[in-house]
């Protein structure tokens, strides 16, 4: 710090009221955060295009204008997310190795996997829960159904006659959870990419599928898919003429898509702290929210604590989903 010297009576005033100073300052005063001092990669478990990447996206540009920080996104798609999230869960805890976790790579692999590679609880610390969302039941348009009941009355008449395609954990276990509802038996296609699936229901290859509302939306108003209800216990914002399922005499029937950002476990407090303030300023963006609900997704503000807690509670959930599903480990 540099000093400038008072000439008279004022110079003693001056030189104590610069040692106060001095001494009150924070350590880190005048200099840069210790973090991030390099880029943040983080890693999406999905291909580009889909809707967690552009959340990613969105939310990492977004971050990068309010700090000057840099934030490398990676795609590394495979195997529902599992994959990179082995990679993610045994990354050194500095940070700077990030996981855009979702309900699918966290909450459902339990029960979908034998062998996952790590413990979503004991090997990563959640940063925030980002977005929630909602899904849609859709059906090819050649299916003579316009409304869910229709739906179960022809796969009653076609038993193991139609056919419903996934390519993530939350559609694989809706449909699952579908059918067991409805009392029905319709045939699983797995796809390994989004893409996939929705050539193939757009195609009539399948009759079925739950889409997410980004992807699903603009197909229900182009009139390539028909949409029949939504997944979650409340009606979207982007398509409120819809009903839920629950009013669909489904009741209960709640699987709802999410999105957070997690680190590695042993990550230091303070850099998840910034992070989930960084995020909180994001969601907190008038703009964000449009371009949220444009994505189906609404924002949901949490600390790495109830983040936390949010995982341990959707684990629990995700049990209950599987065994009602049938759906068994891999």
């Amino acid at each position: 710090m540099k000093h400038r010297y008072y000439h008279g009576k004022h110079s003693a005033l001056f030189a104590l009221i610069a040692a106060i100073l001095l001494f009150a300052a924070p350590s880190g005063y005048g200099q840069e955060p210790a973090y991030p001092a390099k880029p943040i990669r983080v890693f999406v478990p999905f291909a580009p295009g889909s809707t967690t990447d552009g959340l990613t996206r969105l939310l990492t540009q977004t971050i990068t204008a309010n700090s000057g920080k840099t934030f490398i996104v990676e795609n590394k798609a495979g195997g529902f997310g599992m994959i990179v999230a082995r990679e993610v869960a045994h990354a050194a805890p500095n940070g700077y190795t990030l996981l855009m976790a979702t309900n699918g790579t966290l909450a459902a692999s339990p029960y979908m996997y034998k062998d996952l590679g790590f413990d979503p609880v004991k090997n990563f610390a959640m940063v925030a829960i980002i977005v929630v969302g909602q899904n849609i039941l859709a059906v090819h348009p050649s299916v003579p159904a316009a409304t869910v009941a229709q739906l179960v009355t022809l796969a009653k008449q076609k038993p193991a006659g139609l056919f419903y395609g996934s390519s993530s954990v939350t559609s694989l276990a809706a449909s699952e959870l579908f059918k067991k509802m409805a009392g029905v038996n319709i045939t699983s296609v797995p796809y390994t990419k989004t893409g996939d699936l929705l050539a193939a229901i757009a195609g009539g290859s399948i009759q079925m599928a739950v889409l997410d509302q980004l992807n699903g939306t603009p197909m229900v108003k182009a009139g390539t898919v028909k949409a029949l209800a939504v997944t979650g216990l409340k009606r979207s914002a982007l398509v409120p003429d819809l009903p839920t399922l629950d009013e669909s005499g489904f009741k209960g029937f709640a699987v709802n898509s999410w999105v957070g950002m997690a680190a590695p476990a042993g990550t230091p407090a303070e850099i998840k702290d910034w992070l989930s303030k960084e995020i909180s300023a994001f969601l907190a963006r008038p703009e964000t929210t449009e371009r949220l609900t444009a994505f189906g997704y609404d924002g949901t503000s949490s600390t790495p604590a109830t983040a936390s807690k949010y995982l341990v509670d959707e684990l629990v959930r995700w049990k209950e989903l599987s065994s009602i599903a049938n759906i068994t480990p891999q």
